[in-house]
C-alpha cells in the first residue's frame, strides 16, 4: 500500500513540474508579447489563460489511466437531477451558514448595515453582481475538478482511513499553496502563514463535503456558497465589517481571521456528521481514483 502511495505522490510531483514549466512558458511569451496580461491575474483573460494552461496537463495525465474527464463526469450524465440537488442543498447550507455567522457578528458590534450602500444599489449593480456570482460557479466547478476530481481522486486510491486522510492533508495544501500564483501583497510571514492555514481548511472542508456526500456537486455547492456569499457582500458593500480585533484577524481579508478557521471547521464536523443522511441523497461516485470502475 505504502508503495502505490508513493508513486502516486511522485507521479504527482512529476505533474506539478511539468505544469510549472508549462505556465513559466506561457507567461515568458505573454511578457514579451506585450500581451498585457499575466498568468498570476485573479480575474479576467489572464485567470481563463492560467486554466487553459493547466488543464489540458492535467488531461494528459489522467487520460492513460482512465481518468478523463469524459469518463468522469460520464458517472453523472444519467443523475443530473441528484447532481443539481446536492450543489443547491450544499450551496443553500454555505449561505445560510454565512449569514449566521454575519448576523452574530452584527450583534456583537463587528458588523452593521450600509444605508449609503443599499440606496446606492441600482439595476446596473444588481446585473454585475448577478455575472460575478455565475463566474463564482464558473470557478467553483473548475477548482473542484482540478483539486477534488483530480488530485484528491489520484492520490485517495482506496477509501483506507490513512491514505484517505493523507490524501485530504496533502491535496488540500496544493490547493492552499496554488493561490500564491496571484498573491500580490507584501510577503509577510505572518500574513501569508494565516491565508495559506486558511486556505488549507477551506480545502479540507471541500474534499470532506467531497467525501462525505460522494457528489462533487456537492461540494462545487459548497465551494460556490461561501465564496459566493464574499463576492456579494465585496460587490454591494452592504455590510460594514470591522475586524478590529484578533480573532477577526485585523484585516478584511476573512481567510485570515481566526473565527473563519474555526468556521470552516465547524461546518466540516456538521458535514461529517450527517454524512449518512447526505449520502442517501446526494450519493453519485466514490471519491477514490479507480477511475476505470468507479460508477
Amino acid at each position: 500500500m505504502a508503495d502505490r502511495s508513493l508513486s502516486r505522490y511522485l507521479s504527482l510531483l512529476g505533474l506539478f513540474a511539468v505544469t510549472f514549466a508549462a505556465c513559466a512558458v506561457v507567461e515568458t511569451a505573454l511578457r514579451l508579447g506585450g500581451a498585457g496580461v499575466s498568468l498570476t491575474d485573479t480575474k479576467g483573460v489572464g485567470q481563463v489563460a492560467l486554466f487553459v494552461v493547466i488543464i489540458p496537463c492535467l488531461i494528459a495525465f489522467a487520460l492513460p489511466r482512465g481518468g478523463g474527464p469524459a469518463a468522469f463526469l460520464g458517472l453523472y450524465r444519467g443523475r443530473k437531477g441528484r447532481a443539481l440537488a446536492g450543489f443547491a442543498a450544499m450551496w443553500v447550507q454555505a449561505v445560510a451558514l454565512m449569514a449566521l455567522a454575519y448576523a452574530l457578528l452584527g450583534a456583537m458590534g463587528y458588523v452593521s448595515w450600509s444605508a449609503e450602500a443599499w440606496a446606492n444599489v441600482s439595476p446596473q449593480l444588481l446585473r454585475k453582481t448577478i455575472v460575478a456570482l455565475l463566474v463564482v460557479v464558473v470557478l467553483a466547478f473548475t477548482e473542484e475538478m482540478i483539486f477534488r476530481g483530480f488530485v484528491l481522486r489520484h492520490l485517495r486510491w482506496t477509501a483506507a482511513p490513512a491514505v484517505t486522510a493523507a490524501a485530504v492533508l496533502v491535496g488540500s495544501a496544493v490547493f492552499s499553496l496554488s493561490h500564491l500564483i496571484s498573491y500580490k501583497d507584501g510577503w509577510n510571514f505572518h500574513e501569508v502563514g494565516g491565508l495559506l492555514f486558511g486556505l488549507w481548511l477551506l480545502g479540507g472542508l471541500f474534499a470532506v463535503t467531497y467525501i462525505a456526500t460522494g457528489s462533487i456537486a456537492c461540494s462545487m455547492g459548497m465551494h460556490a456558497g461561501l465564496l459566493g456569499f464574499k463576492v456579494f457582500l465585496r460587490r454591494t458593500d452592504l455590510l460594514d465589517y470591522r475586524p478590529d480585533v484578533w480573532w477577526l484577524g485585523n484585516s478584511n481579508d476573512l481567510r485570515l481571521a481566526p473565527v473563519t478557521w474555526l468556521l470552516m471547521i465547524l461546518i466540516g464536523l456538521l458535514v461529517w456528521s450527517t454524512r449518512h443522511t447526505l449520502r442517501r441523497h446526494f450519493y453519485i461516485e466514490p471519491a477514490v481514483a479507480d477511475w476505470k470502475k468507479a460508477g
